[in-house]
């Protein structure tokens, strides 16, 4: 899937560093929101409300809360009513102490990542890589597609991780 050329695209380094400076800033607590805090150049809205995203570049962007948040955990929130197709060509990980929030959404279908032509599997990198957890035991609501990369969940033995959707990998 190529993203709209509408949408210019943030690196992976760019977008490690926004989410960041928001989840691990002090002792707030706060949750990232896409697509509200993301800058203009990583976002574009078609004639049909849906967003997409783009994280450009081959690079990793690693993900990460803090320990310090726990009852709720930091989350990447994906708000509103509106799909998100999030565009991917390098690696997303997804540390233990922040989650991917998608309770907001109706349906899997409303939020979709989509791992580009220059994601291959011909460099170690092409992941999604998810660690963290619902706090209270919420799905992931999404269709992954990252035919030429991996999707790993690292998670707890003891606890379950629910996806609901499809993955393509």
């Amino acid at each position: 899937q190529e993203p709209p050329e509408q949408v210019r695209g943030i690196s992976a380094t760019d977008f490690e560093d926004v989410v960041n400076n928001i989840t691990t800033n002090g002792n707030s607590c706060e949750n990232f929101m896409i697509p509200e805090d993301l800058p203009d150049n990583a976002k574009w809205q078609d004639s049909d409300g849906t967003w997409h995203v783009y994280i450009s570049g081959t690079g990793s962007a690693s993900i990460r809360g803090t320990k310090d948040c726990r009852d709720p955990k930091n989350s990447v929130r994906i708000s509103g009513s509106d799909p998100v197709r999030l565009y991917l060509d390098g690696s997303l990980k997804i540390g233990a102490d922040i989650w991917i929030d998608t309770t907001d959404i109706n349906h899997a279908a409303d939020f979709m990542i989509l791992g580009t032509p220059r994601s291959t599997t011909t460099r170690r990198q092409n992941t999604l890589q998810i660690r963290g957890q619902s706090p209270n035991g919420d799905a992931l609501k999404a269709f992954i597609w990252l035919p030429n990369g991996r999707v790993r969940f690292d998670i707890s033995r003891y606890r379950d991780h629910l996806v609901e959707g499809a993955i393509w990998s």
